[in-house]
């Protein structure tokens, strides 16, 4: 979806956003980002009934049940956060291609809790989580990311596997 804003990868206080590529993430690192931002937006925009895009892209990319798997944990964690957290997530709208590229700080405190959970850095992971829930207590939040690493590490070989095949 296009719309006005030409400075996609400009923050409102004129910093330069992380560009998602950059980032180094794996492909279902990826994939859980851009499932994050289609609940996002259904949460925005409840009217919109977004999240049956994130549930039906989910079953696409795994084969089922797995891919609404994913997409529950997926949901699970970003509940957590949301009840934790005291203001608004900011995301970058999945419906914009050009703003895609880019990540707000929150996202990016997300996905590096994910990936420091995926690496057992508990001490980081705990750090960003801390940093997503603007200071209240991140325990539910890390208990249901673990539960997402449980599970995309479970499925991710098969992307990985499938990503070599292309």
């Amino acid at each position: 979806m296009a719309h006005p804003n030409s400075l996609h990868g400009i923050d409102k206080s004129g910093r330069r956003k992380p560009v998602v590529s950059a980032q180094g993430y794996e492909l279902c690192e990826r994939h859980i980002l851009e499932l994050s931002r289609i609940f996002f937006v259904s949460f925005g925009q409840p009217e919109t009934q977004f999240w049956m895009k994130a549930f039906c892209w989910a079953e696409k990319l795994y084969p089922a049940p797995a891919g609404a798997t994913v997409a529950q944990a997926v949901l699970r964690m970003l509940n957590e956060m949301r009840t934790a957290r005291p203001h608004t997530f900011k995301y970058t709208d999945p419906r914009c291609v050009n703003c895609s590229a880019f990540m707000t700080s929150e996202e990016k405190y997300m996905m590096d809790m994910l990936c420091h959970l995926r690496k057992n850095a508990g001490a980081k992971a705990h750090l960003s989580a801390m940093l997503l829930c603007e200071g209240s207590d991140p325990t539910a939040l890390l208990a249901a990311g673990r539960n997402l690493v449980a599970v995309i590490n479970e499925h991710c070989l098969a992307d990985v596997h499938k990503a070599q095949l292309h």
